[in-house]
């Protein structure tokens, strides 16, 4: 932040409304907001952008605040067509990814248009223990959000 490196973060994620959630952009800026991270401050992109020729079944793709979210479409397609949208091209890319083909998608392009590219694999996640389930309190969290719409934390 200090040094002034444009940041963007770049999610998979769907949009819209799925189920009670009405906009699941805004719940995933409810998480980032809750461990500190706001990209808004670190993007130097202050428009928001929809690709609405874009639609799927899982939203539609935008850059919302410092996010771009593909709405499970190919990060690459959607990186690029934001960069052709806002006619830059950055000189590098660091991508973090925990999903190889993303990583080696954003490598191609990054070819492609003659970006510096520089890819790290995110393992951490496979790499942590499965946590013990209880079935007990599963079955009355499942209950609760079916019958009053609230999805309750294990205690």
């Amino acid at each position: 932040k200090s040094r002034k490196i444009p940041t963007i973060a770049l999610t998979s994620l769907g949009t819209g409304k799925l189920g009670v959630i009405d906009k699941r952009e805004e719940l995933r800026f409810e998480e980032l907001k809750s461990v500190g991270i706001n990209f808004e401050e670190l993007s130097n992109f202050p428009n928001d952008i929809l690709l609405s020729e874009f639609k799927s079944k899982d939203g539609i793709p935008m850059m919302k605040r410092g996010v771009i979210f593909t709405a499970e479409q190919s990060k690459a397609k959607i990186l690029s067509e934001i960069f052709r949208r806002i006619k830059y091209q950055p000189k590098n890319i660091v991508f973090i990814d925990d999903t190889l083909t993303h990583l080696l998608d954003l490598e191609k392009l990054c070819d492609d248009l003659d970006i510096s590219y520089q890819g790290f694999h995110y393992i951490a996640s496979i790499l942590r223990p499965l946590p013990f389930i209880n079935e007990k309190k599963e079955k009355e969290r499942m209950n609760k959000l079916l019958q009053e719409y609230k999805w309750r934390p294990v205690l």
